[in-house]
């Protein structure tokens, strides 16, 4: 197994010498990778409503808001969670995964994504691209970046953290290795609205579609147990075959996809990005800040993604009103 020593953002920008005028980022609870190794056996595709909490190298626990979801009637935004596994011959999708149609993440107790035997990588990390400078958010940067993910305890937001209301993340998503990075960022560019009258942050470009990496051999396996399912699946490394787990927590209203309206007149209208502050209080005397679009670019990405090949079209979103997981940097778990 190959080691890999991981690198303190916060820690390396003190210690650098540089001067510069960015305030440095809290002391985080994920460790960095500054490279991507190639060819990773499972990739791990995240999309929707989803809160990433990262226990240094030890685990990744990842949210599911479930506000929308168990309530007498219908949520204007209801989200549902689905989990779906492609077994791939020589790098092809198949016409269909196996899939797991949960819909109502209260229904289950937890999902366990845990690896034994890694060829590569001795825990959890997250890929920044030169981890020591500071993170501008401009198209030059590394579209992988993690940093493209929108932190709610990052100088964007509350660095002084938050307060997170466990019932309404549980179940989550636990996962012991991987190498998780962002998958596809938006073309399009927005910016954050605070609710009282300090000034609007441009944010440019944010990650819509998060991954992560795990790297198998012989002898190695993954576990995917969805609790309180009995029988978990395996996949097995050293046979020839790859893998892609979709994790997803999207909008959908009656079957299909939720319309929004990016340029309507209140935060439930534009997008659900306002879904998230039913996950946690923030912090006194401090604004709620609302998504909003200000540049709309007409990309049609051709993503390395078995939905997309096959035309499943298990992740949705839209250019104008994306639907990505957010980070809480500063919060080992729930």
């Amino acid at each position: 197994m190959s080691e890999h020593a991981p690198t303190n953002r916060a820690a390396a920008a003190k210690g650098s010498g540089e001067q510069n005028t960015t305030v440095a980022e809290p002391r985080m609870t994920y460790e960095v990778l500054e490279h991507i190794p190639p060819d990773p056996t499972v990739r791990i595709i995240f999309h929707g409503l989803l809160s990433f909490f990262f226990d240094r190298t030890r685990q990744c626990q990842v949210g599911i808001p479930n506000t929308t979801q168990g309530l007498g009637q219908e949520h204007r935004h209801p989200h549902e969670f689905e989990v779906s596994v492609w077994t791939k011959v020589a790098g092809q999708c198949p016409p269909s995964p196996l899939t797991f149609p949960i819909k109502n993440s209260k229904l289950i107790e937890r999902v366990d994504i845990q690896v034994t035997n890694p060829t590569e990588l001795n825990g959890v990390y997250v890929y920044e691209n030169r981890p020591h400078d500071p993170f501008n958010r401009v198209d030059t940067d590394d579209p992988r970046d993690w940093r493209w993910v929108l932190d709610f305890e990052s100088n964007l937001f509350y660095p002084e953290g938050i307060d997170h209301i466990p019932p309404t993340l549980n179940p989550s998503v636990f996962i012991n290795n991987g190498l998780f990075y962002t998958f596809h960022k938006t073309a399009s560019k927005f910016r954050l609205h605070p609710s009282d009258s300090s000034a609007d942050k441009e944010i440019g470009s944010l990650s819509e579609i998060q991954a992560c990496n795990i790297y198998l051999g012989p002898g190695s396996l993954l576990t995917l147990t969805i609790s309180p399912l009995p029988t978990p699946i395996i996949l097995l490394g050293g046979i020839g075959l790859t893998y892609q787990i979709d994790i997803t927590n999207n909008c959908r209203k009656g079957g299909k996809q939720c319309k929004f309206e990016p340029n309507g007149g209140t935060k439930e209208e534009r997008n659900d990005f306002y879904l998230y502050y039913e996950t946690f209080n923030r912090p006194a005397n401090k604004p709620e800040f609302e998504l909003q679009l200000t540049e709309r670019v007409n990309d049609d990405p051709r993503l390395d993604n078995c939905a997309e090949k096959t035309g499943s079209k298990n992740i949705e979103s839209s250019k104008d009103s994306p639907c990505g997981g957010s980070g809480y940097g500063q919060t080992s778990g729930v």
